[in-house]
């Protein structure tokens, strides 16, 4: 017995429990050897069993001296199957404490580092290391609860409807407990109490211990109820008709449990159950049996704990597999596919399929199948199934070929516009032909259903005619012939307006889109005056003057032709003349010009005139004067334009005169006697033919006589 402050020392190296009916602080003190040697001294705080932790994270020191580590670890007997460290399960280190059965301890040796410790429902672990001269141990940690306001928990986790007993710690400063059990049932009271839940889950059970003049105190703790697991270790599965199936469940099964622990976070750990009892649906015991289904079946196993009402249940599907084989066919023309198209029936896929043909693989794994015989007879076609798990079965089928028509046709090709004239020329091999269909473009319409006919074409062009021919067992056969509608040319030209008797020039300038080599080869022209040229470029002249309808006509080497007709307009010459007047020298001559312009067939006007003096002058009016240097007969050209381009000319002589050279003799008389005028005028070339005389010089002739007297 000690009283408060006293303390209470002892040394063994044997296993302890101490237990008390007040708090007490417990340490533990490890002795070192000497100065040197190994260990060295260190003490460690020990916990309550109360304090334990589900999930232990400690560190293995890393020091220079110390190499061995280990851990001791205390937990409830029953949890022993499911304490994992690092990952692995560790129960077999485990031996019941001496002092009291009911709790187990280990020690396990760890290496320096991180290591980590599950344990549901919770443990106790010292971390130990030992060297020369050094030596360390510590808690790995403790839960912080308060120990006198706490209970107990006996059985849990555990399963719907077990009973679980409850137990507070007597406290005296309590007058009354009271339980809740957080499922909706009625509170309870009693410093201990039993309940059993009616449904799986985490339930609250909550303890309330009334004080005497103080407040109540509420302990909450969480209990976890389980439809426990058992597992069939074959999953829903299918077999072959008649066939044998083994079903075994394993020694041990696990569940994971997720609790929050106080300090808010997600733990998880791994239960172990192991069943006193397995019996299944069949009426069989046991861990494994064999079972032999004529028909889908479900399987249940169940597996019990003594002492426990829980039972777990597992179940499996077995699909029982019988393929049956089958498959339709059509009876096919020798060109035309066979098709197999699968007709089996199974609850289950076959990955394996093949079809034969009189004992002769004709494909693997298609079960829908079309191919080519192009012999006429019977043959017997096989369909072989089987399913992923080598459930068979087969079917063997008559089919019939039978001989087909041969398609063919005349043709000629045409130019476009033109008329082709298609004749069928098929063979019907067997019976008759008794249906015939063309398709003049390929565009999968049927056009004509006669043997022969004409057909043309909107455009030039290449095109794949089509003609199916069926004979009377409804075999057919179709072939496709290229047909050429050869382009038409097209003509084109140009031509310039000209001048009478002048000549143009025709340029062709035709042309032709090929469409199979197409190429113009022959060039017919008349020129609309009876004259006619096969040249590609000609040239003709056009005597008169008129409006002249000149056309090409253009053919290419597959005789294609096409013409155009252009008017041509031969504009008239001038009709040049003009009048002059001979002059004296020191006068000037007078030319008017006289041309005329026809507009019989086209509009034509005189635009430009060219005058040339035969003296290095001219002019460009259309009437004009011209006084000559020096006396002569001179040619004048006169140059005449139209509107239209055509120029003439023509060329006249004109004369000047030279001027006479006056002079006179006469006889001196008396007053009122005629004095005597006689002219001595030299014609310098001619004839004079006048006289003027004017006696007083004034201006006025007196006389026009010679000789004359005054």
């Amino acid at each position: 017995t000690l009283n408060a402050g006293e303390h209470y020392q002892f040394a063994n190296n044997l296993y302890n429990l101490i237990t008390s009916s007040l708090p007490v602080t417990v340490m533990q003190y490890a002795e070192g050897v000497s100065c040197g040697g190994p260990g060295d001294p260190f003490q460690v705080l020990l916990y309550p069993i109360e304090q334990s932790l589900e999930s232990i994270t400690f560190n293995a020191f890393q020091t220079p001296l110390v190499n061995d580590f280990w851990i001791n670890i205390l937990v409830e007997t029953v949890d022993v199957p499911n304490v994992v460290l690092d990952g692995t399960n560790i129960a077999v280190s485990f031996s019941p404490f001496p002092s009291d059965p009911s709790y187990s301890y280990a020690r396990v040796n760890v290496t320096q580092g991180d290591h980590t410790l599950n344990t549901p429902g919770g443990s106790l672990a010292t971390v130990y290391g030992w060297g020369n001269a050094e030596s360390f141990g510590y808690c790995a940690g403790a839960a912080l609860k308060d120990l006198t306001n706490d209970f107990a928990i006996i059985s849990s986790p555990t399963c719907t409807d077990d009973v679980i007993q409850f137990e507070a710690i007597p406290d005296p400063s309590t007058s009354g407990f009271s339980w809740d059990y957080g499922d909706g049932s009625p509170t309870q009271t009693g410093i201990n109490s039993t309940h059993n839940f009616a449904n799986a889950g985490t339930f609250d059970v909550t303890l309330t211990k009334h004080k005497t003049g103080a407040c109540d105190v509420q302990i909450v703790k969480p209990v976890d109820i389980f439809e426990l697991p058992i597992d069939i270790t074959q999953p829903d599965t299918a077999v072959c008709i008649g066939s044998t199936i083994d079903l075994n469940i394993p020694v041990s099964d696990t569940f994971v449990v997720e609790r929050i622990n106080d300090c808010g976070d997600i733990t998880y750990n791994r239960i172990h159950i192991q069943y006193d009892s397995i019996y299944w649906s069949t009426g069989d015991v046991g861990r494994n049996i064999q079972v032999t289904p004529t028909s889908d079946t479900m399987i249940y196993a169940y597996g019990e704990q003594f002492g426990s009402i829980c039972r777990a249940v597992d179940s499996v599907f077995i699909e029982v597999i019988e393929p049956l084989a089958d498959f339709a066919f059509n009876d096919a023309c020798q060109t035309d596919s066979i098709c197999l198209t699968d007709q089996s029936t199974s609850s289950a896929p076959y990955n394996i399929s093949r079809y034969s043909i009189d004992g002769n693989l004709l494909v693997n794994n298609e079960l829908d199948y079309c191919f080519l015989n192009n012999v006429p007879g019977n043959y017997d076609i096989e369909l072989f199934i089987e399913t992923d798990i080598g459930c068979k079965d087969s079917i063997t089928k008559t089919v019939e070929v039978f001989s087909q028509p041969d398609a063919d046709f005349d043709f000629v090709n045409a130019c476009d516009q033109e008329s082709i004239q298609f004749q069928s020329t098929a063979v019907p091999n067997i019976g008759s032909i008794i249906d015939y269909q063309w398709d003049i473009d390929t565009d999968g319409t049927t056009d004509y259903s006669v043997a022969n006919f004409g057909h043309t074409y909107t455009q030039d062009g290449l095109f794949d005619v089509e003609h199916i021919v069926i004979n009377s067992h409804g075999c057919s056969d179709t072939i496709v012939k290229e047909i050429s509608v050869y382009a038409l040319p097209n003509a084109v030209f140009t031509v310039d307006a000209v001048c009478e008797d002048t000549t143009t020039t025709f340029t062709n300038t035709s042309n032709v889109n090929p469409v199979d080599a197409d190429v113009i080869t022959n060039y017919e022209w008349t020129f609309g005056d009876g004259n006619s040229s096969s040249l590609e470029n000609p040239n003709h002249d056009y005597l008169t003057e008129n409006i002249y309808n000149a056309k090409l006509l253009v053919i290419t080497n597959h005789g294609c032709r096409d013409s155009v007709t252009h008017p041509v307009s031969v504009f008239p010459q001038p009709s040049v003349g003009f009048t002059a007047t001979n002059a004296c020298l020191g006068f000037e001559n007078v030319f008017d010009d006289e041309t005329t312009i026809s507009n019989a067939y086209t509009t034509n006007t005189l635009t430009t005139w060219e005058w040339s003096f035969d003296d290095g002058n001219g002019s460009v009016n259309q009437n004009t004067n011209h006084l000559y240097s020096g006396s002569g007969i001179y040619n004048v050209q006169l140059i005449v334009g139209t509107d239209n381009g055509c120029v003439d000319s023509i060329t006249q002589q004109v004369e000047v005169y030279n001027q006479p050279t006056a002079d006179f003799n006469f006889t001196n008389a008396c007053d009122h006697e005629d004095v005597e005028m006689v002219s001595t005028a030299n014609s310098n070339g001619g004839t004079i033919d006048h006289y003027f005389w004017d006696i007083d010089n004034n201006g006025n002739v007196d006389y026009t006589i010679n000789p004359a007297a005054h």
